[in-house]
């Protein structure tokens, strides 16, 4: 495991300290396929998993998105990629969902206008959900530097398309800023912390809370008659002795039966 990238769902009235994160992303995996058993091992018996295997060299690189299962997940299809390796899955539970796009560029390689063209054709099919859309992992460009020209270009992409980055502290051993978090502007985050890199991985480990939009819904009253205590003999002379007037009104003859029965 190279780089790691932790993300949590959950209402912020209810803070973890000991990260029992909702969903746990993993770039550069380097397994070889779902049914590895390196992955079932390594989830937690509460949690499953969606993957990508690198296509062009199953032995490296490689996505692998834990997440608990209470969520229902369904995984969306993207484009044929050759510049970045991608996961995009929609998670949902407790009547709200998201969309999670996991990104891994190969820092091995440099960036190339084919990068950000197939980066923007994705994008592209995401914000024309109905779900909140974040955007996420190793991006491997130095955003930390705002004058290089990949970060400008990487960054007007996010603005183009209403996404805003969150991580403004080095995520490498090296001090670069590689691991990025960009949900969109409307959505803010909550408790985001970078952990040291070299740790577990020559990247950081980063933290956040989203916010829970699910709004309570107040419990209608009813008023329920309970039939089997009903004096059934009582209320049928009720109704034979109530005279309706031919000529009364909808509304004044329900008055009555109310009154009657």
């Amino acid at each position: 495991m190279v780089e790691c990238l932790f993300d949590m769902q959950q209402d912020n009235s209810c803070q973890r300290d000991d990260r029992r994160l909702d969903v746990f992303t993993v770039t550069e995996t380097w397994h070889h396929s779902s049914e590895d058993i390196t992955l079932r091992l390594s989830a937690p018996s509460d949690y499953t998993t969606a993957d990508a295997i690198h296509a062009h060299d199953p032995g490296h690189g490689g996505i692998v998105v834990f997440y608990r299962k209470r969520f229902t997940c369904s995984r969306l299809t993207l484009p044929a990629l050759s510049t970045f390796e991608g996961l995009c899955l929609r998670l949902s539970a407790d009547g709200e969902s998201f969309i999670l796009l996991t990104v891994y560029r190969p820092g091995s390689t440099r960036t190339s206008s084919l990068f950000y063209d197939e980066l923007s054709t994705v994008l592209e099919s995401l914000v024309l959900q109905s779900n909140t859309v974040i955007v996420g992992d190793d991006f491997n460009i130095h955003v930390q530097d705002a004058t290089d020209a990949d970060t400008q270009r990487l960054m007007s992409v996010f603005d183009s398309f209403d996404l805003h980055q969150h991580v403004a502290v080095p995520t490498h051993c090296l001090g670069g800023t590689l691991d990025l978090l960009a949900p969109f502007a409307s959505y803010g985050i909550a408790d985001l912390t970078v952990g040291p890199a070299g740790v577990i991985s020559d990247h950081s480990l980063i933290t956040c809370s989203l916010p829970s939009r699910r709004q309570m819904k107040t419990a209608p009253e009813r008023t329920i008659c309970s039939w089997c205590s009903v004096d059934w003999q009582a209320f049928v002379q009720a109704i034979k002795d109530s005279t309706p007037s031919s000529s009364s009104t909808a509304e004044e003859l329900f008055a009555e039966y109310d009154c009657s029965s």
